[in-house]
């Protein structure tokens, strides 16, 4: 708990300063593996200290540690609309880990992207790892702009919070089949579901939705 009391007082000790990776030694550094391009992207249309409101914050805010962008939680409910967007941000990410394999995560792989003022393009081959890691964060860096205000200091782990103990756990149904985990949908709205509805029906991914297994006979993508 010390450790998160000098963390509150660095971050608000001048609301007026500038927190950037450089001087914030609880975030990752600009060149830490490829948080250097979600991080570019970002610093481009918002401000460092927006930043440093959005990194470890909530349940699945560019979590603490050596998986900002992948997440480090899982099963818990999202605690107000920017840890939903954060959510699905971090359920993008882990589908490209599904489709492309264990070597295919944000933290890991490079990809190339245009940027001018607010469009940005990727432009690595479709269908690859790169494209659909930087799908994710273009999407996620973009959609910020609906949240990027939205800010509790109560779920800022620069301020004590801890998703390990803060979050509210999924309970399973009773009965409830181990999960059959598939993704569904076309980068960068492509996200995880599980084919198991409960011990008897299924859902499957019909042309980019799920829907009940018996609703759909021709599906041209899951």
């Amino acid at each position: 708990m010390k450790i998160a009391a000098f963390i509150a007082t660095f971050v608000s000790a001048n609301p007026n300063d500038k927190l950037t990776a450089e001087n914030n030694p609880w975030m990752p550094s600009q060149g830490s593996r490829r948080y250097k391009q979600f991080s570019t992207m970002f610093n481009s249309l918002y401000t460092p200290s927006q930043l440093t409101r959005a990194y470890g914050y909530g349940c699945y805010c560019l979590n603490l540690g050596d998986r900002p962008l992948s997440g480090t939680m899982t099963g818990v409910y999202p605690m107000d609309a920017k840890d939903q967007h954060c959510f699905d941000f971090v359920r993008c990410n882990r589908c490209v880990t599904f489709d492309f394999g264990p070597e295919c995560t944000p933290e890991q792989v490079a990809y190339e992207f245009v940027q001018n003022g607010t469009s940005i393009t990727c432009t690595n081959e479709s269908n690859t790892c790169e494209q659909a890691i930087c799908e994710c964060d273009k999407d996620s860096v973009l959609g910020f702009a609906n949240v990027i205000d939205i800010y509790d200091p109560t779920l800022h782990a620069f301020n004590g919070f801890e998703p390990i103990t803060g979050c509210d756990y999924r309970i399973p149904p009773p009965g409830q089949p181990k999960p059959e985990l598939d993704c569904c949908g076309e980068y960068p709205k492509r996200r995880p579901y599980n084919k198991n509805k409960d011990s008897v029906a299924k859902y499957q991914c019909c042309d980019g939705t799920v829907t009940d297994d018996n609703e759909c006979e021709q599906s041209s993508f899951n």
